[in-house]
């Protein structure tokens, strides 16, 4: 009744070309994806190299807490708007550093300094 296929030694060719097809549409997929993640990872390690200056920042206003500096106006944390050099680090990036100091006497008397840190790069 029915003929026994004989055995295939080969792929035609229309077989051929929807396998590549199918790897092609798989790797495509595959690659948006790996560069869909690489983005945001950049994005994050210069936001994390950008709060690392900040911190710097911060550790060298707090070595000029000195009582003798506080209302000095050359002081770095004497109140207002204050500005580093460009600081650049190992990602070749370049951060400008701003910062702004106010006096803050709410402290039942006690003066002290609020300082807001803005760091910007490219």
């Amino acid at each position: 009744m029915f003929k026994q296929l004989r055995s295939r030694k080969a792929y035609t060719f229309v077989e051929v070309l929807v396998s590549s097809l199918i790897l092609a549409i798989v790797a495509a997929g595959v690659y948006a994806g790996v560069t869909s993640i690489r983005q945001p990872a950049a994005a994050v390690t210069e936001d994390l190299a950008a709060a690392h200056v900040a911190t710097q920042v911060f550790e060298r206003l707090r070595m000029d807490v000195d009582k003798d500096e506080w209302d000095n106006a050359s002081s770095n944390i004497y109140p207002g708007s204050h500005s580093w050099a460009p600081i650049t680090i190992n990602n070749g990036m370049t951060y400008n550093v701003s910062y702004d100091v106010i006096a803050d006497n709410s402290m039942g008397g006690i003066p002290g300094r609020y300082v807001t840190v803005t760091v910007e790069w490219n």
